[in-house]
C-alpha cells in the first residue's frame, strides 16, 4: 500500500502542475486555471525563491487506463530530477516545472496529448515509453521541430531519421542479438520455442533473436515460433504445443503487464519446468507485483532494475544514487519506467546549458547531438552505428523471490 500511494501521491503532485488540461481523459488543474494564470502563478513563486523564471519540460504519460501503474513510476522518475535540478539552482538560473499530458491507451490521445504541448510552447518533449505512440507522434515532432525524447524501443523510430527524435533506450534490433547469446551460452538453449506479441516492435526483436541464433549455427525451427496478439489473454494451446514439441527452452517477447502475466501464470499452472527468458518487461516492477510466483524463474534482458543496492555489481555511481534518493523520496523500489523519466530530464538539463538557452528548441535540438553523460538507467551519447539511438549497454536479470536480480552489465558498444 505504503508502495502505490507514493506513486499515485506523485501523479496527483504532477497532475496539479499541468496547464489546464481537459479532454480525452486526460486529469485537469482545479479550478480550471488557464495557462496563462499558472504561468503567471508559476512565475511569481520563482521570483520569491531567487529563481529568474521558469522553464516548463513537456512529457506525455499513461495516467489513465490499464498502464497508469507504470506511468506512476515514469512520472516519479521525472519529479525526482525535477526536484535535485531545482534544488541544486535549476537551469540557468530558471525553475523546472513539468507539464506531464496523459497519452491515455489510444494513439490518437498520444498524439492530442503531444500537440497540446507543442501549442503550449515547450521547449521539448519527453515522450512514450510505447513505440506505437512514439511513432504515432513523429511527424508532427517534424513538423514544429520540438526536441522529443522517445522511450519506445522499436528501430523503426530511429530508421525515420527524424532529426528531432532522440531514442532513448536500448532497441530491438540489438537486445535482439543479446538475447540470443544468453540463450546459448548462459541458459544452454539449443532448441528454443519462441513465442511474441504480433505488436510491430516485438516482432522486430523476435526477427533479430530468430537469426542471431541462425548466425551463431543455432537455427530455430519455424514450427517452434509462436505469435500471439497484445490482447491475447488465454495462451493454454499454445503452452500445451510447446510443452509437448520437446524444447529446451522458452524465449518470450512481451509488450504488455497484461499479457506478460497472463502467460506466466498459466505457464507455471502447466507445471513448466524449462528455462524461461523474457524481453525486458519481465523484469518490470508492475509484472513482478502482479505475476507474484509466477514472475520467478525468469531470465532478462532489462534496461533496468532497482535490485543493484549492496550487491557485488558493477554498476556506475550515478545508478546505485538514484536507486537510494528513490527510495527514500518514494519509501519504494523504482521501476525501469522510473530511471527513463530520470534520465530524460538530465538530458535536457544538459542539452540546455551547452546550448545556453531554455527556450530556443534548435539551439537545444543541435546541443542534444553532442549529449555525453552518465545518467541512471544508460550511458548516452552518439554512435555512428545508428540514427540519435543513444543507449550503450542493458542488464541482465533472474527473477528470484520476486525481485529481479542483476547478474552482470551486457555492453554492445
Amino acid at each position: 500500500m505504503r508502495k502505490e500511494a507514493a506513486l499515485f501521491l506523485s501523479m496527483a503532485l504532477t497532475v496539479g502542475m499541468m496547464s489546464g488540461c481537459a479532454g480525452n481523459g486526460t486529469a485537469g488543474t482545479s479550478g480550471g486555471s488557464t495557462v496563462a494564470q499558472q504561468m503567471e502563478e508559476e512565475t511569481a513563486q520563482s521570483s520569491s525563491t531567487g529563481f529568474d523564471g521558469t522553464v516548463v519540460l513537456g512529457a506525455t504519460a499513461p495516467l489513465t487506463g490499464p498502464n497508469q501503474l507504470t506511468g506512476g513510476y515514469y512520472v516519479n522518475g521525472m519529479n525526482q530530477a525535477v526536484n535535485e535540478i531545482n534544488a541544486a539552482g535549476g537551469i540557468l538560473g530558471r525553475e523546472l516545472v513539468l507539464d506531464v499530458q496523459d497519452e491515455g491507451t489510444d494513439q490518437s490521445i498520444a498524439i492530442n496529448a503531444t500537440i497540446k504541448l507543442i501549442e503550449s510552447g515547450v521547449p521539448a518533449i519527453i515522450g512514450s515509453y510505447f513505440s506505437t505512440n512514439c511513432m504515432a507522434v513523429l511527424p508532427e515532432i517534424e513538423k514544429n521541430k520540438v526536441p522529443y525524447f522517445a522511450n519506445g524501443s522499436n528501430p523503426d523510430i530511429s530508421a525515420s531519421k527524424n532529426p528531432y527524435v532522440w531514442q532513448i533506450r536500448v532497441t530491438d534490433d540489438f537486445t535482439g542479438p543479446i538475447m540470443a547469446d544468453v540463450a546459448l551460452n548462459e541458459l544452454n538453449m539449443k532448441n528454443p520455442a519462441v513465442l511474441y506479441t504480433t505488436a510491430s516492435s516485438t516482432t522486430i526483436q523476435k526477427d533479430n533473436f530468430v537469426k542471431a541464433m541462425e548466425e551463431k549455427g543455432n537455427p530455430v525451427s519455424e514450427n517452434n515460433i509462436y505469435g500471439a496478439p497484445e490482447n491475447e489473454s488465454n495462451f493454454s494451446s499454445i503452452i500445451n504445443q510447446i510443452l509437448g514439441s520437446g524444447v529446451d527452452g522458452l524465449v518470450v517477447m512481451g509488450v504488455s503487464e497484461a499479457w506478460d502475466v497472463a502467460l506466466a501464470q498459466q505457464l507455471q499452472s502447466a507445471g513448466c519446468d524449462i528455462p524461461l527468458m523474457g524481453s525486458s518487461s519481465f523484469a518490470s516492477a508492475p509484472f513482478i507485483e502482479v505475476a507474484k510466483d509466477a514472475a520467478n524463474g525468469w531470465y532478462t534482458v532489462a534496461d533496468w532494475s532497482p535490485n543493484i543496492l549492496g550487491r557485488d555489481l558493477d554498476v556506475p555511481e550515478r545508478a546505485v544514487a538514484f536507486e537510494e534518493d528513490y527510495e527514500k523520496l518514494y519509501d519504494a523500489k523504482s521501476a525501469m519506467q522510473s530511471a527513463w523519466g530520470y534520465d530524460c530530464v538530465y538530458l535536457f538539463k544538459e542539452a540546455c546549458e551547452r546550448a545556453g538557452t531554455t527556450e530556443d528548441r534548435e539551439k537545444i535540438n543541435e546541443a542534444m547531438g553532442s549529449t555525453d553523460l552518465q545518467g541512471a538507467n544508460n550511458y548516452y551519447k552518439i554512435y555512428e552505428d545508428s540514427y540519435h539511438v543513444m543507449s550503450t549497454y542493458i542488464m541482465l536479470c533472474e527473477t528470484t523471490g520476486g525481485e529481479a536480480v542483476p547478474v552482470r552489465i551486457v555492453n554492445f558498444r
